[in-house]
């Protein structure tokens, strides 16, 4: 985790409100906050992955002399798996889990 979200961080320990200011209880609400964001993203994407059976998918795949089939399963199978990290980090960002309106309302001191 980012030390500055640690209790013996001096950015932390700067934080002492009062309001408008943070204090120790805002810094320690977004510290959780931020790291089950971004766990979520972890696994958010790996359940929308592991169905994809990504590895499988492309081992398989093996272009016979006449065959034009190889590009367009590799292509296929980066794509879905693009979307579905895309997908994943789109949710996380705008429904499971958003940052913004879930951190405290309170300004930082340097």
């Amino acid at each position: 985790m980012e030390s500055s979200l640690q209790p013996t961080d001096p950015f932390y320990q700067k934080q002492k409100g009062p309001p408008p200011f943070c204090g120790a209880g805002d810094v320690a609400q977004l510290a959780s906050l931020i790291q089950r964001h971004e766990a979520l993203h972890w696994t958010e994407a790996h359940a929308r992955v592991t169905p994809l059976q990504t590895e499988t998918a492309l081992e398989r795949t093996v272009e016979f002399p006449g065959t034009s089939t190889l590009a367009g399963d590799v292509s296929a199978a980066i794509s879905a798996y693009a979307n579905a990290i895309t997908g994943a980090n789109s949710a996380v960002e705008n429904t499971l889990l958003p940052v913004q309106p879930n951190a405290p309302v309170c300004q930082m001191r340097p």
